[in-house]
């Protein structure tokens, strides 16, 4: 059996990823600010990024707790799903921005 460091390191981890994911939110909601004027080209992409941040935050609370609570065994910070998940959001979502500066 493998013991894990409880250390500050997951802690940092589980902050970095918070911060990431917020930074990614708020660019999404900043995209969906005023529906009117922002092309229906972008509000797909940004509000599909907005859910998907929202879901990976809440997935990442329920593994962090296995870092604090003794009675849940620990499990890794980001699994490979959730980096892949964020990393094509922010392709999609800069993909979208240039393709709406680009036509409009």
């Amino acid at each position: 059996m493998t013991v894990r460091e409880t250390g500050l390191q997951a802690e940092r981890t589980s902050l970095s990823w918070q911060r990431t994911l917020a930074a990614l939110f708020v660019v999404a909601l900043l995209c969906l600010r005023d529906p009117r004027t922002a092309p229906a080209l972008m509000l797909w992409p940004a509000a599909g990024v907005a859910v998907l941040c929202v879901a990976i935050i809440l997935r990442l609370r329920f593994r962090t707790r296995g870092i604090t609570d003794p009675e849940h065994p620990p499990a890794p910070l980001a699994g490979r799903s959730a980096i892949v998940a964020v990393s094509g959001g922010v392709i999609v979502l800069g993909f979208a921005l240039l393709v709406t500066e680009w036509l409009y």
